[in-house]
């Protein structure tokens, strides 16, 4: 999978081909309303702290529960220590915004 920008390649289409229609530039049209109702895709990861293991009150081991990898903390929760994405995958471990 390759994200792209639609809106720009949009905006290039209709700059392109803008004036009378021929044939093939109603095949662009056609095109540019593909892109246009194309499904948007959410490339941000969301993912959540999930603690694992405790060594004792002050070594929390705590999981990525996307790509699994643990992370021993000295002190604290992740919360508390402000580790809102994953240092590995990068997945965003703060709530998701309401929608």
């Amino acid at each position: 999978m390759r994200p792209i920008d639609g809106d720009a390649i949009e905006a290039f289409l209709r700059d392109e081909y803008h004036g009378a229609i021929s044939d093939s530039e109603l095949k662009v049209y056609q095109v540019i309303n593909l892109i246009g109702n194309a499904p948007t895709i959410d490339m941000v990861k969301h993912g959540e702290w999930i603690q694992t293991g405790n060594f004792d009150d002050d070594n929390n081991v705590y999981e990525c529960s996307i790509c699994d990898e643990p992370w021993q903390l000295t002190a604290g929760t992740p919360t508390e220590n402000n580790m809102n994405f994953c240092p590995k995958c990068g997945s965003n471990m703060r709530e998701e915004p309401e929608k």
